[in-house]
C-alpha cells in the first residue's frame, strides 16, 4: 500500500499579468455540494452586506459548477452577486479577482481551492475547519476567520491593500511542495 498526497498544478496557476485591481471576491466550489453550497449561502447572507457597506463597488463571484437554486437566486437578492455556473477554466476568474474566499463550516481534507487561488495569486480568507485542511506553509496566504464580522474584516482588508502587496501576500505561501511532480 502506498500513500500518494494531494497536489495542484502550481504552474499553470501562475498569474497570467498583473494583479486584479478590480474588488471581486471570489469563492470557487461545485455548489450542489452542501458545505459549499451552505457556504455560500452564510457568506451571501451574512458577510457579504458587511463588506458592501465599506466598499459598495465590490462583486462576488461564486464560481462554479452546479450551482443550487437556492445559489442560483443569489443575484436576484443582490445584483454585487453573480454565479457563473460551469466554466471551462477557472483560471482566468481567479487572475480577474482580488481576494478568494473559502467560508465552509464543515470541511475535510485538504481544500484544493485554496491551494489554486493562492498559486494564482490571491490571498484568502479561510474558516478555522478550513485551515486546520491546510498544510502550514500555505498558511502564510490566508487569513483566518469564523465569526460573520471577522470574515468581512478580513476579506475588506485584503480589498484594501495595494494590489502587488496582496499578490506578495498570496505568494507567501509555499505550495512548492504541494507540484505533482513532488507527489507522484
Amino acid at each position: 500500500v502506498m500513500t500518494v498526497g494531494n497536489g495542484i498544478d502550481v504552474s499553470s496557476f501562475w498569474p497570467a499579468g498583473p494583479p486584479a485591481d478590480r474588488p471581486r471576491v471570489v469563492f470557487c466550489g461545485v455548489f450542489n455540494y452542501r458545505p459549499n453550497e451552505r457556504g455560500a449561502l452564510w457568506f451571501a447572507h451574512e458577510v457579504w452586506p458587511k463588506v458592501k457597506a465599506q466598499r459598495p463597488d465590490a462583486v462576488l463571484t461564486l464560481l462554479g459548477a452546479n450551482p443550487t437554486p437556492q445559489v442560483l437566486r443569489l443575484p436576484d437578492r443582490d445584483r454585487s452577486i453573480e454565479v457563473t455556473g460551469s466554466v471551462p477554466d477557472v483560471r482566468p476568474w481567479l487572475w480577474q479577482s482580488a481576494v478568494a474566499v473559502a467560508p465552509l463550516a464543515e470541511a475535510r481534507g485538504l481544500q484544493n481551492k485554496v491551494l489554486e487561488a493562492l498559486a494564482a495569486g490571491l490571498p484568502t480568507v479561510t474558516t478555522r475547519v478550513v485551515a486546520d485542511g491546510l498544510p502550514d506553509p500555505a498558511l502564510a496566504g490566508c487569513d483566518v476567520a469564523d465569526e460573520a464580522d471577522h470574515f468581512a474584516d478580513r476579506v475588506l482588508d485584503f480589498l484594501a491593500m495595494d494590489p502587488d502587496r496582496r499578490r506578495d501576500r498570496a505568494m507567501s505561501a509555499d505550495l512548492s511542495g504541494l507540484r505533482w511532480e513532488d507527489q507522484l
